[in-house]
């Protein structure tokens, strides 16, 4: 949930911030696949062998005429059963030669005329022949399925059924898949609210680096900064806070500025004014004396709920009196805490690393969470534009 912002009027914040690493635990995400099939048709040709002619027939011995016509006589008489359409056409083209051929009986014209037809049809080309039909794409497949499967279901209520057992038998059996499951949609979710936070700190850069009321420590013509929304009390600040202290060692150059949001102020009155603290010594002490005492509270190790007022006082003494009351500082946490929601941070820590001109999605890092040293080096080399 988002947070309450604060007035000058408030002893607090009205509500906390949601860890952010928190994400939703109830999703539901279905996936339908259609795996179509395609069937080829071919369709076989019928070849007729030609008969050998009567040249040859004399070449190898072949009997006188007469007896070729007594012969072709009893053939007319008695009835023919052609082996093939083609066959029976040949046989009538090479009987037309003969000068003794009979007229032929009613089963003789019946094969004729079957001789006849397949000699036509022959002649019309095949249905292979024809221009085949363009074959569908995947993508057209697929969206024929979805189309029939609208028009029926998919699965019969019994197989729905079936396929209910089998999947929670294979769960129970593999409840790592739940985890695997559970680890990508926040993996995604976590890629959504990165991409979204870097668009909103490219709109807000100058409310980002330009509010002069708000700590900061290193070169004011530094090209890069480090920005940090932060809680004294937050468990995974105080494990970020050494992590920092070897950055601003290792890398002098860049500026760093400490956006205190005591998003712990509502359960824990000392959250609040640890904040106030901490942006009154920067108003009146200066850089060095706000870094003292920001390292001081982290380094009591008193976080969710152990900081008292007397750890605030010790790490504050080193800077000396302060004028006015920690209360009048409320004003500039309030525009902290808009920034931080406008940003998109749902906790902390919330890093950012940016140039300080210029800065666009390519060069911007955002870190919703905890990150190593060796990660916060990378992006202020690709702020810097020195990355390979």
């Amino acid at each position: 949930m988002l947070i309450a912002g604060v007035t000058a009027s408030s002893t607090g914040f009205s509500a906390e911030s949601q860890a952010l690493s928190a994400v939703p635990t109830d999703s539901a995400d279905s996936a339908a696949s259609s795996v179509d099939s395609n069937s080829e048709s071919s369709e076989k040709g019928v070849q007729a062998e030609p008969r050998q002619d009567k040249e040859a027939a004399a070449a190898t011995g072949a009997p006188s005429a007469s007896s070729v016509n007594a012969d072709e006589k009893a053939s007319a008489e008695r009835p023919q059963t052609p082996s093939a359409p083609v066959n029976a056409a040949t046989n009538r083209s090479s009987d037309a030669d003969s000068p003794a051929t009979t007229a032929p009986s009613a089963s003789a014209n019946a094969a004729d005329k079957a001789a006849s037809d397949a000699a036509q049809d022959s002649s019309t080309p095949a249905a292979a022949e024809k221009p085949a039909a363009k074959e569908s794409t995947p993508g057209e497949q697929s969206k024929a399925s979805l189309t029939e499967g609208d028009a029926a279901e998919l699965f019969t209520p019994e197989q729905e059924q079936r396929i209910g057992v089998v999947a929670k038998q294979y769960l129970l059996a593999h409840p790592e898949v739940l985890v695997e499951v559970s680890e990508k949609l926040e993996s995604m979710q976590h890629e959504q609210q990165i991409k979204k936070i870097t668009a909103a700190v490219i709109q807000q850069q100058d409310a980002l680096l330009s509010d002069k009321s708000v700590p900061s420590v290193g070169p004011s013509d530094a090209k890069v900064a480090v920005i940090e929304f932060f809680d004294y009390q937050c468990v995974i600040c105080s494990r970020q806070a050494p992590v920092i202290q070897s950055l601003m060692q290792a890398s002098p150059e860049v500026r760093y500025v400490f956006m205190e949001w005591p998003i712990f102020a509502a359960r824990w009155k000392a959250s609040l004014t640890a904040a106030e603290t901490g942006v009154m010594i920067w108003q009146q002490k200066g850089a060095d004396a706000y870094l003292n005492y920001h390292n001081a509270l982290f380094a009591t190790g008193h976080q969710e709920g152990q900081m008292t007022e007397a750890d605030i006082k010790k790490a504050a003494s080193a800077a000396g009196k302060l004028k006015g009351k920690p209360e009048t500082m409320l004003n500039v946490l309030a525009r902290t805490d808009t920034l931080a929601q406008s940003l998109g941070f749902m906790g902390t820590p919330g890093i950012i690393v940016m140039p300080v001109k210029e800065a666009n999605s390519d060069n911007v890092t955002v870190f919703a969470g905890g990150v190593e040293l060796s990660a916060l080096q990378a992006a202020i080399s690709k702020a810097s534009g020195a990355e390979h």
